[in-house]
């Protein structure tokens, strides 16, 4: 998919108001983070959007993969790599916001290489008053990576070119640690 005339949405944790250019309707985006005391903790990130109409409060922006809806995306891994991640794009002019969902399996440990699959998903609105939802992100394009990765992250910025959303970038390696390090060693295709 063309990125060009995007730009990766820095985010913080806790609630982000953001204007997607998206017909004037603000969008919020909340990061909740869920510790666990070890190496798995997690976030778990929701979308909402204000409509126009003050009274009727926030839509849930839940992502449609065909006719399977997740109303949240979870940012999760290990101590060395993170295998789920994702970016939220605003476009430049006249395109709807993208968001990008990064994942990679757990094979035998957090710290083995496998392709990443990207799901590229396009804000929309339900204008015909369908039945389903008002607003959601919808499912327009997947890719798997040409290399393999033990972190997403590093993929995300290796293959397509993104930046972290995060105010303070993770380091490449997740932890740095020796073996995830070497692991996300591009090897080629």
């Amino acid at each position: 998919m063309d990125l060009s005339g995007y730009s990766v949405v820095k985010l913080h944790p806790g609630l982000n108001n953001l204007d997607l250019a998206f017909g004037g309707h603000p969008v919020s985006v909340v990061i909740g983070h869920r510790e666990n005391f070890n190496a798995h903790s997690f976030d778990v990130v929701n979308f909402y959007l204000w409509d126009r109409d003050a009274a009727k409060g926030l839509d849930i922006v839940g992502l449609w993969d065909k006719d399977k809806e997740a109303l949240s995306v979870q940012v999760s891994g290990g101590a060395d790599c993170l295998l789920h991640d994702f970016r939220l794009l605003r476009p430049k002019r006249g395109r709807a916001p993208l968001l990008i969902v990064a994942d990679h399996p757990l094979l035998t440990s957090y710290t083995d290489n496998a392709p990443v699959t990207f799901k590229f998903y396009t804000l929309k609105q339900n204008t015909a008053g369908d039945i389903g939802p008002a607003y959601w992100f919808d499912l327009a394009e997947t890719q798997i990576s040409k290399a393999a990765y033990c972190d997403v992250g590093v993929a995300l910025s290796r293959e397509l070119g993104l930046g972290d959303y995060r105010p303070t970038a993770r380091p490449e390696g997740y932890r740095n640690s020796p073996q995830a390090m070497s692991n996300n060693r591009w090897r080629g295709p």
